[in-house]
């Protein structure tokens, strides 16, 4: 049972892009899958968390990513990456929700996952100019089917630009915002600025997805008049959000694996 969503972090190692870490989330779709999107981009872009990030793209660098197949036991091998990753997907430090997620080994494709809801996927090739992308890995037929009636939304009309994104294309969070609402029903103004957080960061791009998992067709997000959505982004965080979320990061991590009193803290 579940709607199932994973999460991938990416970057180029030297001449080709390599999965660092990634989780399986066993419910996760629509607006939360924005929220927990915005959540993670805070963690990778915390100048903060700068220098530990790098420090695992250092060891990234040397590791042999080609000796994964067959698939070992190879969770956690870049652990401030995943522990970044496993924090921004399973908690959310405003509402205090937090769920469980599962790490995977970094050679798990995108397409050896049990999947209803599609990926989320960064790009921390440049520390301080992340990218992200939603992806379909099916066509997308009618996820509203999957929602109760208390987490229906409603989005104006779309931009004249936006079409129903198809199979492998590169999305950015608002239009995976879009799928799952419903014109008419619901107060969209609640859920538009997770989208917008998203949309101050740039687009993964199709040629990276190509690199990492070749012969999957990767599409580009694009407007009628032929220019890549969100290519660009502002990449602004404010400072007091940066210092708040270092605060329950730093905490989580010293806490003991039976000491919840940083959920309490982020609350």
């Amino acid at each position: 049972m579940g709607q199932r969503h994973q999460l991938f972090v990416i970057a180029k190692i030297k001449a080709r892009y390599r999965t660092l870490a990634v989780v399986h989330h066993q419910w996760l779709l629509g607006y939360t899958a924005v929220r927990q999107c915005r959540n993670v981009l805070r963690i990778l872009h915390a100048e903060s968390n700068r220098h530990r990030l790098r420090q695992d793209l250092q060891k990234a660098q040397s590791y042999d990513f080609d000796s994964l197949s067959p698939p070992k036991n190879t969770r956690g091998v870049f652990p401030f990456i995943t522990t970044s990753l496993v924090l921004g997907a399973s908690l959310d430090a405003e509402s205090g929700h937090h769920s469980s997620v599962h790490v995977l080994n970094i050679a798990t494709r995108y397409d050896q996952v049990d999947n209803n809801d599609g990926i989320s996927i960064f790009d921390i090739t440049e520390l301080g100019k992340e990218r992200y992308a939603f992806c379909f890995l099916e066509d997308v037929e009618d996820p509203l089917n999957f929602l109760d009636s208390e987490d229906d939304l409603s989005i104006p009309e779309r931009d004249e630009g936006r079409s129903q994104p198809e199979k492998h294309q590169i999305i950015d969070a608002e239009t995976y915002l879009a799928v799952y609402c419903a014109r008419g029903q619901g107060n969209v103004e609640d859920f538009l600025y997770l989208a917008a957080a998203c949309d101050a960061f740039p687009l993964v791009r199709a040629e990276a997805l190509e690199s990492l998992w070749p012969g999957a067709g990767w599409t580009n997000m694009v407007h009628e008049d032929g220019e890549l959505d969100g290519s660009s982004g502002s990449n602004h965080l404010s400072t007091l959000q940066e210092e708040s979320l270092s605060k329950v990061i730093d905490k989580a991590l010293s806490c003991a694996p039976d000491d919840l009193s940083w959920v309490t803290q982020a609350e």
